[in-house]
């Protein structure tokens, strides 16, 4: 059974139940008992388990005088025996209570984390069930009842662990009678494959126990660190990502060139490599990368076994075009990221609108001005001020200076902000430029980044704010910076006309 039949196997096991609830033990022997239960036998030994009774007033008995009343004792905010109880099973304390969760995929993570030469088990009770479970808020003393199996919802209050963990304590009086659990036992052969999966779906340590005392707990001084050479390939890639997160670009990169060392045959080590490049500025270095993961974008992701749908696949290159063609531009090399733009539009199921922006912006840097104002058009128009501003500087260098004008001051009334104040002060120098030129004949040629106007009069040097930068790399990272700010100067042609 594969990890992924596992999992389906797992979240498939309660179809049946009315409000299931999970639990995962990392071997499949171990009974379904409590906290309480587990310190009395370790105390009083195994004959204690033989009398039901005596053994439930034993555990009530071990709570009121060793839990209960101390923590009473040391006052706070007032609090019943059962959140009592339950803030103590947060911290750790043996209670009655047994942790279970709503969540399937958080109990088979359990079950998969601890005794890798151990089968493990996933556990699931239907608290939904009336005839056999009641609500514990709504009876006046749970912990107390000898009849009837009961579950308590603890304050989300207690941290963000509950929360993220999905709790519900179900009442051990003194134990879960066997009848209402249902199991599927977890093969210790695919504790780690499942693992690995559960941590690309969010379920891991990090997020279960992501707390101060779960950092703590994860770094105790008798607790051995991994190795990196022990790490799953997921744990490698999860501390890259982690690293990009936060900025800290460099350890990113050496956690990606671990990924990639282990999984040098499919794409995507090879694309956040790329992104961790970028984002150091090492754009020859990220063009190699993005090249590598072109290269191998048959199989973009780890998963070996699945055949790869055609849509998928183009997706990817899409996105990997993309990302090449942001360093290219960023190196200079605007021929080369067109060739990369126009792959990614080809390959996108539509016109996404940053591919449209970035090439755009390579259409301009090239000088072809119309081509780059057809791609703002399709990239969103008059509708934004950032395609606004570039389709009025590209009319501007067309020398269509009242089209110009016009993209410049509907673009000083849309977003976003930065860019509408440049489509204003923009607007501003065309309408000096305008106002020199009267209605002269002129010409315009290009000279470098600015731009020169042949005609009798005179003006100027008339400022003129450039196209911002390029949309960021899919999956982080960053590129081209965009086009510098230009001038535009006044010259008389060769044959002068009067003003």
């Amino acid at each position: 059974m594969t990890s992924f039949e596992l999992i389906q196997t797992v979240s498939e096991m309660s179809k049946d139940m009315s409000r299931p609830v999970y639990r995962g033990h990392a071997r499949a022997t171990w009974p379904v008992e409590s906290g309480a239960v587990r310190r009395l036998v370790a105390t009083y030994g195994d004959e204690i388990l033989q009398n039901e009774g005596a053994l439930r007033r034993l555990v009530q008995q071990y709570q009121t005088e060793e839990l209960i009343i101390p923590k009473k004792i040391m006052g706070g905010d007032p609090l019943t025996d059962i959140q009592i109880l339950s803030l103590l099973q947060h911290q750790g304390a043996a209670t009655m209570l047994l942790d279970f969760t709503e969540n399937p995929l958080v109990a088979l993570w359990f079950a998969c984390t601890e005794k890798p030469k151990r089968d493990g088990k996933v556990i699931a009770v239907d608290i939904g069930d009336p005839l056999a479970w009641t609500n514990g808020r709504k009876v006046e003393r749970p912990l107390n009842e000898e009849q009837g199996l009961f579950y308590y919802e603890p304050d989300r209050n207690l941290g963000v662990r509950i929360v993220a963990q999905q709790s519900v304590f179900l009442i051990c009086n003194p134990r879960i009678p066997e009848w209402v659990v249902k199991d599927v036992v977890i093969p210790r052969n695919a504790k780690s494959g499942v693992s690995d999966v559960l941590d690309r779906l969010g379920v891991s340590e990090s997020v279960l126990f992501g707390d101060e005392s779960g950092l703590a707990a994860q770094n105790l001084p008798e607790k051995r660190l991994v190795k990196a050479s022990t790490l799953t390939v997921a744990q490698i890639k999860r501390r890259g990502n982690r690293a990009f997160q936060e900025r800290q670009f460099a350890e990113a990169l050496v956690a990606y060139r671990g990924y990639a060392e282990r999984e040098p045959e499919i794409a995507e080590p090879h694309l956040l490599k790329g992104n961790a490049l970028a984002a150091l500025g090492r754009y020859s270095e990220a063009v190699d990368a993005y090249t590598d993961a072109i290269n191998r974008s048959a199989r973009p992701l780890p998963q070996s076994n699945v055949v790869w749908e055609p849509r998928f696949i183009d997706e990817t290159l899409s996105m990997l075009h993309f990302n090449r063609g942001n360093a290219q531009a960023a190196l200079g090399d605007h021929e080369a990221a067109v060739a990369d733009f126009d792959q990614a539009v080809q390959r996108a199921a539509d016109q996404p609108r940053d591919v449209l922006f970035n090439r755009a912006n390579s259409k301009y840097a090239l000088g072809r001005f119309e081509g780059a104002r057809q791609d703002l058009l399709d990239a969103g128009g008059s509708m934004r001020s950032d395609t606004s501003l570039g389709i009025g500087n590209s009319q501007l260098m067309l020398g269509n200076f009242r089209e110009a004008l016009d993209a410049y001051l509907v673009g000083r009334g849309m977003v976003p902000k930065g860019a509408a104040l440049h489509c204003g002060a923009n607007g501003a120098e065309l309408e000096r430029l305008l106002a020199a030129v009267g209605d002269s004949r002129f010409k315009v040629r290009v000279e470098g980044n600015d731009l020169v106007v042949e005609t009798g009069c005179h003006g100027g040097p008339f400022r003129i704010a450039g196209n911002g930068g390029n949309v960021g790399n899919r999956w982080g990272g960053s590129g081209y910076t965009g086009a510098s700010g230009f001038k535009v100067t006044m010259e008389e042609p060769v044959a002068k006309d009067s003003c």
